[in-house]
């Protein structure tokens, strides 16, 4: 007798969900070893397949089963890939402008420290949370305030106490996203302000199908713009804006990739040297071509802000809502 799982929605906890696709396991394995020389069999034990489904109440994408997350010894083989982390990126310095010197800052997910650097030369109280103990001791190392706690346990020693919680990079990494979100709005005063920063899976990521970093064990959730709008409809929040990073110098030659321009060119070895040349050209800073396009086009990351409100006003916004 064959039993039916309910597959719930990580956000709202409903089954209403559809499945959008299925992903043959021995691919992601084969192409995590390829492009990362990582081995991720361990992650997909008795698995022939995943799946991703869709939460048809927010549009957050999200993949199944909920146990494929990566754990330490992966992010530790990640750490050897140069590119893997950036000192400085593009939601840095966009989340410090929205960030006043009185605020009490708690970054989640604080990585090896570097925005909790930025907001103490700023003269900023900054907390960071990070389970890395290397990095968390790198850190303290520098004066830097950062401790290895989940939200969901400094929530609940540090309830209201915030006036900014933001995590960049982070959401997407876990399957019970749900619980994180919660944590980090109990984290704030009310009228306080949540930043979240997430891969942006309405950019040109989309068009490809096999993008190994945004899939398991690496990423859990998929997020774009609807997702993030949706979140005011689940917790007392009220979203003020929504960023989206445009497309960078390092991300054109992908963008390029995924739109299948140079796919159509024949596959002979001089016309595709050739047409990387090309491509390496339009990059070239001299030439400003990407900064003139770049603009236009979504990149990377996509970033929301939002305000806490107090239950009641959350309430009474959904009454409202269910009236018209």
């Amino acid at each position: 007798m064959s039993i039916t799982i309910a597959i719930k929605s990580p956000i709202t906890g409903t089954d209403n969900v559809i499945l959008e696709r299925t992903i043959d396991c021995e691919l992601i394995i084969a192409t995590y070893q390829d492009q990362l020389n990582i081995n991720v069999e361990k992650y997909f034990t008795n698995l022939q397949h995943i799946e991703i489904y869709r939460c048809l109440d927010t549009g957050y994408r999200f993949y199944y089963p909920f146990n494929l997350e990566g754990d330490s010894n992966f992010y530790e083989a990640l750490q050897d890939i140069p590119w893997y982390y950036v000192d400085w990126k593009w939601e840095f310095n966009l989340a410090s402008k929205l960030i006043s010197n009185s605020d009490r800052v708690l970054e989640v997910g604080s990585g090896r420290g570097a925005f909790l650097r930025h907001l103490k030369e700023r003269g900023i109280t900054a907390t960071g949370l990070e389970l890395n103990e290397q990095a968390i001791q790198s850190a303290q190392s520098i004066g830097l305030d950062m401790r290895n706690q989940t939200i969901q346990e400094c929530s609940v020693l540090q309830s209201g106490h915030y006036d900014v919680v933001c995590s960049f990079q982070v959401a997407e990494h876990i399957s019970h996203v749900r619980s994180f979100i919660q944590a980090s709005v109990d984290a704030l005063r009310v009228g306080g302000k949540l930043i979240i920063c997430v891969p942006n899976n309405d950019s040109f990521v989309r068009h490809e199908s096999v993008w190994i970093t945004n899939m398991p064990p690496h990423h859990m959730g998929l997020w774009g713009k609807a997702a993030l709008q949706n979140l005011e409809n689940v917790f007392p929040l009220n979203l003020e804006k929504i960023y989206t990073e445009p497309l960078t110098t390092y991300a054109w030659y992908y963008y390029l990739q995924t739109q299948q321009l140079l796919a159509k060119l024949p596959n002979h070895r001089v016309v595709q040297r050739v047409a990387r040349i090309g491509v390496s050209v339009l990059r070239s800073p001299s030439l400003k071509i990407l900064p003139l396009c770049a603009p236009f086009i979504p990149g990377h990351s996509i970033l929301a802000v939002y305000k806490k409100i107090s239950r009641d006003a959350q309430l009474s916004t959904a009454e409202e809502c269910m009236a018209l």
